[in-house]
């Protein structure tokens, strides 16, 4: 295991980072279609 966490550490900090960056994107985009959805009725928000 310490290999992996000594080898891989740049990677899992990347990999967090962009997966984080797209979490906020994807909530951002979430809230948004909820939002429209919401003004639409066509798709219940979804909290």
């Amino acid at each position: 295991m310490s290999d992996l966490e000594y080898t891989g550490t740049e990677f899992i900090e990347g990999f967090f980072m962009v997966a984080g960056l797209l979490w906020l994107t994807g909530g951002i985009l979430l809230i948004a279609i909820a939002i429209i959805g919401a003004g639409t009725g066509a798709t219940p928000p979804v909290a």
